[in-house]
């Protein structure tokens, strides 16, 4: 039977512990295990209730210490627990992969876990690559709790978004938690929250105008006028002005970039036309995929 454990002592040094306990042996037979330990700094940091042999020790020099990595054989007691500690030194002997350097200690837990997941496969800090880049998320979005949980979900299942028609990965193995960091670090990149709260909890009064339907044709005539930067609301678009891109949308339900004509951003719809109710609704409620909503 064994059991491991790590361990922490009085002094602060960290150690691992194995537990072996012999049942039913054989009189007359001994157990004995090959052992190799590493990252020790001296032969008495093997401690141990057994019969300890060193048949090897190898001595190695890493970052100004002396580090021993010894090979041996533990023959057990024949009745109760054998114990074999072994307390290592203060740092590593094998760097980690998984490691951010020396900065680590200073970064925030969202960047660090950004850093350890595929994000950079898509995204990195300013410049739009497949996906947006993290700047351009936290000046659209604001650092609220309901778009937290919002684009976490969207880490987690994935799908498309307003951000073209490249599709986000799914990330169900991430915990919820984790997502939780990631976003509210890229959020944090955007420390005015300028023009993100446009149009959120704002009262918008939208006059209809009743038509007969017999002579209309169905959908929406859609103009778009494109390189309209460095916006925080909708522009007048001056009746005088040109659009850059019009034509007609039969259906506005489920739409991407394509639709769009491979426009992603820095661009304005104007989509005028008439809505038909069969019957007499209760109400009509447009929802942007950037939260604003009017009902």
């Amino acid at each position: 039977m064994l059991n491991n454990r790590s361990c922490t002592y009085a002094d602060g040094q960290v150690g691992f512990e194995r537990v072996f306990t012999v049942v039913n042996a054989s009189p007359g037979y001994e157990v004995s295990i090959a052992e190799n330990v590493n990252s020790i700094a001296l032969q008495r940091s093997v401690e141990t209730n057994g019969d300890w042999k060193i048949e090897n020790e190898t001595k190695d020099d890493i970052a100004g210490k002396q580090v021993l990595s010894l090979d041996g054989r533990l023959t057990l007691k024949q009745d109760g627990e054998t114990f074999f500690r072994t307390l290592f030194i203060s740092s590593p002997t094998i760097d980690n992969p998984n490691s951010l350097g020396a900065d680590e200690k200073t970064l925030s837990l969202g960047e660090r876990l950004i850093a350890k997941n595929d994000c950079k496969t898509c995204h990195n800090a300013k410049v739009q690559t497949v996906g947006p880049a993290y700047i351009q998320i936290a000046e659209r979005y604001p650092m609220e709790q309901s778009e937290i949980i919002r684009l976490s979900n969207k880490i987690i299942k994935g799908g498309g978004g307003i951000w073209g028609s490249q599709v986000m990965s799914a990330h169900p193995e991430l915990p919820v938690s984790d997502a939780n960091e990631m976003v509210r670090y890229i959020l944090s990149l955007d420390t005015t929250d300028a023009g993100q709260k446009g149009g959120q909890g704002v009262a918008t009064e939208m006059i209809a105008e009743l038509k007969e339907a017999n002579d209309m044709l169905p959908g929406l005539l859609v103009e778009a006028y494109t390189n309209l930067k460095g916006l925080e609301k909708l522009p007048v678009i001056p009746a005088s002005k040109s659009a850059d891109q019009a034509g007609i949308i039969s259906d506005f339900q489920g739409m991407d970039a394509n639709d769009f004509g491979g426009l992603t951003e820095d661009f304005v719809i104007i989509a005028t036309g008439y809505y038909m109710w069969i019957k007499k609704p209760r109400g009509v409620r447009i929802m942007s995929d950037d939260g604003p909503s009017w009902t």
